[in-house]
């Protein structure tokens, strides 16, 4: 099963994350590097939303994500998608963080320039490019005046695009719960971007 794992592998390009899983549960760095590789970047850029302008902070709440999969591989359940699982945790870990900041009177720094967070294409025409990132900017604007229950469901929804189930798993909630806070945050975005609408229309 090993070989065909492997020629499959390498006629796809492309390890099952549960198979990768399997190698970190025998200790193998390899998998796990592979696994690390494959989804920092949507971790990171959940989490920069998430905690905008706090860059040091987001770097080790993604590294502490990642070491308690490699310290505790048995907890996954390959029932259950990898992605969803590293999302649960990063997520309560942003949760206790936030709390902690709420003890502490901690406030936000004013949010991250748009290429922070996404690249734009260099074959995007200029005029185009701007009305981008104002957009972006605008968003992660607005993002910041929802509370992070909501601020959650919106980024799992449509930055990560995850399903409604898979984000009831992550957040632990029941999925009315999801689409009650998602149906929420929709409309109080789209209130607050009704300056942009010729854009926001055309995302």
């Amino acid at each position: 099963m090993k070989v065909i794992s492997m020629w499959w592998s390498n006629k796809t390009g492309q390890v099952d994350d549960a198979e990768l899983m399997a190698g970190v549960l025998k200790r193998d760095a390899d998998d796990f590097r592979c696994l690390y590789d494959r989804h920092k970047q949507s971790l990171m850029s959940f989490l920069l939303r998430m905690h905008p302008g706090e860059s040091e902070l987001v770097q080790d709440l993604a590294q502490e994500t990642f070491a308690r999969i490699w310290e505790k591989p048995q907890l996954f359940n390959p029932e259950y998608k990898f992605k969803t699982w590293l999302f649960t945790i990063a997520a309560n870990l942003s949760k206790s963080e936030w709390r902690k900041m709420q003890v502490r009177g901690k406030v936000h720094s004013p949010g991250l320039k748009a290429e922070e967070v996404k690249k734009g294409s260099l074959d995007t025409a200029p005029d185009v490019q701007t009305d981008l990132n104002l957009f972006s900017q605008s968003l992660q604007e607005a993002l910041l005046k929802l509370d992070e229950s909501h601020r959650n469901v919106f980024l799992l929804r449509y930055q990560q695009e995850f399903s409604i189930k898979e984000i009831s798993e992550v957040l632990e909630v029941p999925e009315g719960t999801v689409k009650s806070r998602l149906f929420y945050a929709v409309k109080k975005l789209g209130g607050m971007l009704n300056h942009l609408q010729p854009i926001y229309q055309s995302m």
